[in-house]
């Protein structure tokens, strides 16, 4: 189940549809540019479509949390109505309580 789509737009990233990519270099390549936008300032990652997302590519996101935070961006998440989504953010604001979780 890897037929995602990663749009992106000025200060911001949306993926939709599932991401079961095979290991953590896998993700890589598709956050490249995630990366580089949390890096260059404040940033907001919509995951509200989002069905699927194996541990590898929560761990891309955890990572991209910790980022912003070494960074003193500010990230928001925008997340849906999957409840493996809620979970992650409840750790993802323990790793950056700064962390902007908003709810579609």
């Amino acid at each position: 189940m890897s037929d995602y789509k990663i749009t992106l737009g000025e200060n911001k990233a949306t993926i939709e549809g599932g991401m079961r990519l095979k290991g953590p270099s896998s993700y890589d390549e598709p956050f490249n540019d995630i990366i580089d936008g949390v890096k260059g300032g404040d940033y907001c990652i919509d995951i509200s479509d989002l069905e699927f997302l194996n541990s590898s590519g929560i761990s891309k996101i955890a990572r991209l949390v910790i980022m912003a935070n070494i960074n003193k961006n500010t990230l928001t998440l925008v997340v849906g109505k999957h409840s493996w989504q809620e979970k992650i953010c409840r750790s993802l604001k323990m790793i950056n309580k700064d962390l902007i979780v908003v709810k579609r």
